[in-house]
């Protein structure tokens, strides 16, 4: 018996048959991809007309999956793959870096809000929270303090809710903002 292996197709082989496509095509093409689903809606919108409108949309879905208002509802769950996974399209959409840093910078004052109301959480919730405030501190440093003042700012307030929280969130944020950013 001979086995066959068959070729997967792949993002080379649509991009040598778009060379064919005529301009009309191509809008026809994203036009559909528009109806879709709103996934593809939202991506689309924020990565073309970049407005403020498409980062609520990725805010109102971190909070609905970070911190739910009702939380012990069903359909109301904390969800952080979710969560995090709004920042990663948000990033791929835009070309905007600071927009994504404030998109994470509200990442993690929700969460924070979260667990000052609702209180301790798993240990998985604060490391999540800590990986994107350490991306965030990351990023922040391609530029100059004047451009990111307003984001310290907020990470400030984000370390002064989180004094009263569990896992050492509170110590390791607060270190990590202090050997960035010291306001004096």
């Amino acid at each position: 018996m001979v086995t066959t292996k068959v070729k997967k197709k792949g993002w080379l082989e649509i991009k040598n048959s778009l060379i064919y496509c005529s301009e009309n095509d191509l809008k026809g093409l994203i036009k559909d991809l528009y109806k879709l689903n709103t996934e593809n809606k939202v991506f689309l919108e924020t990565k073309f007309l970049n407005d403020s409108e498409s980062l609520e949309h990725y805010k109102a879905a971190i909070k609905k999956y970070l911190s739910p208002h009702e939380p012990w509802k069903k359909s109301q769950q904390i969800n952080l793959k979710e969560a995090k996974k709004q920042i990663s399209l948000y990033t791929k959409a835009t070309s905007d870096p600071l927009k994504v840093i404030d998109l994470m910078v509200y990442y993690v004052e929700c969460g924070t809000d979260f667990l000052c109301t609702f209180g301790d959480m798993y240990e998985q919730y604060y490391t999540s929270l800590e990986g994107v405030f350490e991306s965030i501190i990351k990023k922040m440093e391609r530029f100059d303090n004047v451009t990111v003042n307003q984001y310290v700012d907020r990470l400030e307030v984000v370390v002064q809710k989180a004094k009263n929280t569990g896992w050492g969130y509170y110590d390791t944020i607060s270190y990590m903002l202090l050997e960035s950013y010291s306001h004096d």
